[in-house]
């Protein structure tokens, strides 16, 4: 648990240090993003939260995600490099069968290091590595069929990856020099669970940006 604020702390200190140097270097300061979409697991064997339930574990439905932080365009030569630090709420696993429903959920520090393609003055691509940093313990809740249940994952003997690396990819549209917006998938490389359930992470969201 330690570890990962720890991990958190140094990379957001990184991303302080580096947006306030590129600040002198650019008039166009900062911006703020906000969010929200859909998260959820690839694959994956659930049976260790669901007990009794018989359905299927390994296709769980993806839960809502929102959330938002704050960004920076750093001209680099011929490219740019949109860096972020976003603060997210996931429902990332969610099975609703049987008369049963069971969700799990968790906060995270989402930092992308995304490369920016311009195809026209208004409509770009972007891609890039993106490291997902746990806050705290993933939460489990079960309700439905005689049963309540809430606790975390180490109260069942389960351990969530943190720090996640995966790649994210994405498309934009300029709407005016304040405002732009996106969409981007990601898709994490890293096991989401690293006992027994495994899997692999993915986000589906939409944002709003806004320079400041």
């Amino acid at each position: 648990m330690k570890n990962r604020f720890m991990v958190a702390l140094v990379v957001l200190a990184m991303a302080g240090v580096l947006f306030a140097e590129e600040e002198k270097k650019d008039d166009r300061g900062i911006g703020v993003r906000g969010a929200f979409g859909f998260s959820g697991v690839n694959g994956g064997e659930w049976r260790e939260l669901t007990y009794d339930y018989t359905g299927d574990y390994k296709n769980p439905d993806a839960g809502f995600t929102f959330g938002g932080g704050l960004f920076k365009i750093v001209s680099l030569d011929a490219i740019n490099l949109n860096l972020g630090a976003n603060f997210m709420y996931r429902n990332t696993v969610s099975v609703s069968a049987q008369g049963m429903s069971i969700d799990v959920t968790e906060m995270a520090i989402e930092v992308p290091i995304l490369t920016r393609f311009s195809l026209t003055d208004q409509v770009y691509l972007e891609a890039g590595p993106q490291v997902n940093i746990i806050l705290g313990d993933p939460k489990i809740s079960v309700f439905g069929s005689g049963q309540s249940y809430e606790g975390t994952f180490e109260d069942d003997g389960l351990e969530r990856s943190s720090p996640e690396f995966g790649i994210t990819v994405g498309a934009g549209f300029v709407i005016n020099e304040k405002i732009s917006a996106d969409v981007r998938y990601f898709y994490g490389l890293s096991d989401y669970e690293k006992k027994y359930a495994k899997g692999t992470a993915y986000t589906i969201q939409l944002g709003i940006n806004y320079n400041l």
